[in-house]
């Protein structure tokens, strides 16, 4: 199935969702729960020689029967490589739960952009890579049934990984990697692991 975000505004404060379909037509909804970032990649893509990126951006959605969908996002730059408005200039004091580098939903939903706001529409200010089509709907990816990559690993969750990277400058990729240096002490990230028999499928139009 090719996963949608929307947002439920009749929810008091909103909620950000991710609704999927099966091959029977069950719809079942997943709510964003948290998005992190790793220091490092998680995944790699043997058809681009299994690069490294600098940064893997998760996001991170829970439905009420305790099942997880996430996104997997690479972060990368280059030279010249505009100013994303999803990210500030610098990362300082950006992370709004500290060292602990990620956002956590629930309730009222901060604004990564501006913190103070209760209201943040993910479906219409994703950063997410875009297709031929213009947005994330149609944008390549392979998507497989694994674990969360932090202990337990718990085998509950559908990953949606992302083939093409989002571009960030390379100011905000230095200030991104400057805080990470300076607030851990290792990389902030699992490593490679097997396939183990998964079975990975790729969706791309």
């Amino acid at each position: 199935n090719n996963p949608r975000i929307q947002n439920e505004t009749g929810i008091p404060n909103g909620r950000n969702t991710l609704q999927t379909t099966d091959e029977s037509g069950n719809i079942k909804n997943y709510y964003l729960n948290n998005i992190h970032f790793h220091d490092g990649t998680e995944h790699v893509w043997v058809g681009k020689g299994k690069k490294q990126y600098d940064f893997e951006m998760h996001y991170v959605f829970n439905a009420d029967d305790g099942d997880i969908y996430e996104f997997g996002v690479f972060l990368d730059t280059y030279y010249g490589a505009p100013f994303h408005p999803f990210f500030p200039e610098t990362m300082e004091g950006y992370f709004p739960q500290g060292r602990q580098q990620f956002f956590q939903f629930g309730g009222s939903i901060p604004s990564l952009d501006y913190p103070d706001t209760e209201y943040f529409d993910l479906a219409q200010y994703a950063p997410l890579p875009t297709g031929s089509c213009g947005t994330y709907e149609c944008a390549a990816r392979a998507y497989y049934k694994g674990s969360i990559g932090v202990p337990p690993c718990t085998e509950r969750v559908q990953w949606s990984v992302f083939e093409e990277p989002v571009y960030i400058s390379q100011s905000q990729m230095k200030s991104l990697k400057r805080w990470f240096g300076q607030n851990f002490q290792r990389n902030q990230k699992r490593p490679l692991q097997p396939r183990n028999g998964r079975v990975v499928n790729y969706y791309g139009v």
